[in-house]
This record gives structure tokens, sequence and C-alpha cells, in this order.
């Protein structure tokens, strides 16, 4: 698996953009039918662990809330 393709599938996932949008992307910028099927496939087998929030928490602890 191309972990740069798969990053760039999740990140574009994560800023909404449909699957079916960002196949035509792929295909329309070179790369081979089965190897984006691949990998999409693979990408949206992906389950973030904890929320937003969390991940905030995690990086400012766990009094973050008064930052906001």
């Amino acid at each position: 698996m191309d972990e740069r393709l798969i990053g760039y599938i999740r990140r574009n996932i994560e800023l909404g953009h449909r699957p079916e949008k960002i196949k035509r992307i792929l295909l329309n910028s070179g790369w081979n039918t089965e190897v984006v099927d691949a990998h999409l496939k693979h990408a949206l087998g992906f389950k973030p662990k904890g929320s937003f929030v969390d991940g905030i928490k995690r990086e400012f602890g766990s009094n973050a809330e008064r930052y906001f």
C-alpha cells in the first residue's frame, strides 16, 4: 500500500469529499483503477480513535475546555 495515497484519501474524506469524487480525481490523474479501489477500500476501513475534542484534550491536557 502507498501510504501517501492512503493519506491523501483520508485527508479528503475528513474534509467531506465523497469517495466517488476522490476516485474520479485520482483516475483522471493517471492512477490505475485497481490501485485506487484497493486504497479507497483500505482508507475507508480506517476508523479514527476518539473525537476531535479528545485529541485537543490529549494535546492541551484535561483542562483544555478553558482555552476555548
